[in-house]
């Protein structure tokens, strides 16, 4: 394998937050030159940083657009620019900023069959309208605990029943297919039973997980039809310490290929939640945290950037070269042939319709 392939299969690995919602910004500028050195091929745009108060890149529908556009100019036609739109309180594209209303996938169930296919039909526009090409949406998470605050309460989980969310969260993928839009459920194994919030905490499932309940959706939505089937799945901060007494789903060997690649038969792209998340960040560094996740068995490791640390540079670059020096190393089990087992898994995705 040449140097060139190399830093290639290694900028694969990463899906990276930008600064900017203007190509004249001289931050958005900075991000996509060190995004292009790094040959990083997807991204993730958000609305607003709370913390910063400042917008990060969607302000309108004409302007997310041409900023998807100038993404792809520069970082090739193929790139994967994601975006978490659920709905309802996890909506980056907002009714208050000019992109159409999409109700929370609590009300979304409760709506008739027929307003639901529209409403999902709606959600899957509006993300391909907007040049996205990838939805962090459905959650799959079941509803089992009410004290849950980051996704029961907020009512991003379809159904306290697991076929109930299987069956709706089925409606939501193959409206995204129709769009041609790669859906990605989350938050695996399931966040729904958890009472701490990922963002700022390690959800500890151990004592609260139940495996029939909780894997269900995935068992079903594997077994779909291939119109009806998730193109991702997204691995949570989650730990279960019967299945890995040390690391969470999304940097676990024992969760991502023992559970759900062998156990579950997954056979397509495993992305991990943002890997700057409290849960994580509190543990290791991103560089620690990217290492064991590709060690896992992901395809994608996420670093939202999200927000951006006033003056600092961009992650790609140390995300890559510590990915480098590990190969190196020998730390990444399979070293470059495993980089490049994840790239036809991606590669797969992204010539997909």
């Amino acid at each position: 394998m040449t140097d060139s392939e190399l830093a290639r299969y290694i900028g694969g690995m990463f899906v990276v937050g930008l600064r900017g919602a203007d190509v004249s910004d001289p931050r958005f500028r900075a991000d996509i030159e060190m995004c292009k050195a790094a040959h990083i091929r997807a991204v993730i745009l958000f609305d607003v940083d709370a913390q910063a108060r400042d917008c990060r890149n969607i302000v309108s529908p004409a302007q997310t657009r041409d900023l998807t556009d100038a993404i792809r100019a520069a970082l090739g036609a193929d790139c994967l620019i994601m975006v978490d739109q659920e709905g309802g309180a996890v909506a980056r594209l907002r009714p208050d900023l000019g992109f159409a209303l999409a109700p929370a996938a609590r009300e979304y169930a409760g709506l008739a069959q027929d307003d639901r296919l529209q409403a999902a039909r709606a959600l899957a526009n509006c993300v391909r309208e907007a040049g996205c090409n990838v939805n962090c949406a459905p959650c799959v998470d079941i509803a089992s605990c009410e004290e849950n605050r980051v996704v029961v309460q907020t009512g991003r989980c379809l159904s306290s029943d697991a076929a109930a969310v299987a069956t709706l969260a089925q409606e939501v993928t193959a409206a995204h297919r129709e769009a041609g839009v790669r859906s990605c459920i989350k938050h695996f194994p399931g966040h729904g039973c958890s009472r701490e919030d990922s963002h700022s905490e390690l959800p500890d499932i151990t004592d609260v997980f139940c495996t029939a309940r909780d894997l269900a959706p995935y068992r079903d939505l594997f077994a779909a039809p291939a119109d009806r089937r998730p193109d991702m799945v997204m691995t949570g901060h989650l730990i279960d310490r019967r299945v890995d007494p040390v690391f969470p789903a999304s940097l676990s060997a024992a969760h991502t290929t023992g559970a759900l690649r062998e156990a579950l038969g997954w056979e397509d792209v495993v992305v991990t939640d943002s890997i700057d998340m409290g849960a994580i960040a509190q543990r290791w560094s991103a560089q620690e945290a990217a290492i064991h996740a590709i060690n896992a068995g992901a395809d994608l490791v996420m670093h939202a950037w999200n927000p951006a640390p006033a003056g600092a540079s961009h992650p790609a670059g140390t995300l890559c070269a510590a990915t480098r020096a590990a190969i190196r190393e020998g730390q990444i089990s399979g070293g470059a042939d495993r980089l490049a087992a994840s790239a036809v898994r991606t590669d797969a995705i992204r010539r997909r319709p």
